[in-house]
């Protein structure tokens, strides 16, 4: 019976590493760790040239690497720099900049919980080794973060690296008024005075009223769909639906496009598209609702836009057209759901 528990438990632990070497991640995570190093003077080409991978790479939102290659280069820039602090030194130069179209959307949005929910679904999609969790009391919130496949001191770049930069970010967001503590298993007495020693990685911070940097609405509507189209390229099976996905989200303006827009802008006549949408189980009017059921869940929660504004943004005729669709999505109206879209 000993035996057999111990053959099983070093097979799970194979199928374990085996997993986290075959997911596949954003390479453009490596991004912050490499342009740091470079800051530090290190070239950090040989270590890429291990996986394979450019400079021109990681700054690319389409390619992806491996678990194993992501942690591979972190561990190999951390040895070389040496500095068992590189999580904070690296989050102090990280903001959400470094997430392309996500920090676009921020200067959008209404309220903190609207910003960071874009970043922390960004992560949970791009970056499957990460898993936050989230709880909220009578006083703030709390967001908790645990890097699965890896050894503990690159768990600890990169944990304290995030953590970090969500300080800064609600920091910003807040004028100036947060007060957030930041724990790790790793603090010392040498860390920021903010800093407090925990099981577990978290942030928590009071709840507050200030809104983020701006409240303009302009342009909101055309970055969901660019930032869904970032989503749908970087989970992409390369099936043809999934590139008339892509393809209607980079036409929106911001409706969506029509079924012989699409099929024009892919080089083929309407028939020829539907034929070949149908031979794969597919329709353009299901794939068009699917879209409208996410962009519409995305501004939702947006409070600065009207039911009327979004109906119109998704290209109903009348808002009672949307309201119906919603409601055949959802089973409960666009109001019901809005009230309860505070939560990650």
């Amino acid at each position: 019976m000993r035996h057999n528990f111990v053959l099983n438990k070093f097979i799970y632990s194979q199928l374990y590493l085996i997993f986290y070497a075959i997911m596949k991640m954003l390479a453009s995570h490596l991004k912050g760790f490499v342009d740091y190093a470079r800051l530090k003077g290190i070239d950090c080409s040989e270590i890429l040239d291990e996986i394979g991978i450019t400079y021109d790479d990681v700054t690319n939102p389409r390619v992806k690497v491996s678990a194993e290659a992501y942690f591979r280069i972190v561990k190999g820039i951390g040895a070389i720099l040496n500095d068992d602090k590189l999580g904070l030194h690296l989050g102090q130069h990280l903001n959400l900049s470094t997430l392309g179209v996500i920090y676009q959307i921020s200067m959008k949005t209404r309220s903190l919980m609207e910003c960071l929910y874009y970043c922390h679904d960004f992560l949970r999609k791009t970056f499957p080794s990460l898993a936050i969790g989230t709880s909220k009391n009578g006083t703030g919130y709390t967001f908790s973060i645990h890097v699965k496949g890896t050894d503990a001191m690159t768990r600890r770049y990169i944990s304290e690296s995030l953590i970090t930069m969500m300080s800064r970010e609600v920091y910003y967001a807040s004028g100036g008024i947060a007060r957030t503590f930041m724990y790790s298993p790793f603090r010392q007495s040498d860390y920021p005075e903010n800093w407090r020693r925990g099981e577990k990685y978290a942030i928590s911070f009071s709840r507050f009223n200030s809104k983020v940097v701006s409240m303009e609405n302009s342009g909101l509507d055309s970055l969901i769909p660019a930032y869904l189209g970032m989503i749908e390229g970087f989970s992409s099976n390369n099936s043809f639906p999934s590139r008339v996905k892509i393809s209607a989200l980079m036409l929106s303006n911001p409706v969506l496009p029509d079924l012989t827009t699409i099929a024009s802008n892919l080089n083929m006549s309407p028939r020829t598209f539907q034929r070949q949408l149908m031979k794969e189980g597919s329709s353009y009017r299901e794939i068009t609702e699917e879209l409208k059921k996410k962009i519409s869940s995305l501004l939702l929660r947006h409070s600065g836009l009207s039911i009327f504004d979004i109906s119109t943004i998704l290209g109903f005729a009348e808002p009672a057209s949307y309201i119906h669709s919603f409601v055949k999505w959802h089973g409960k109206s666009p109001s019901e759901v809005r009230g309860k879209l505070t939560s990650f």
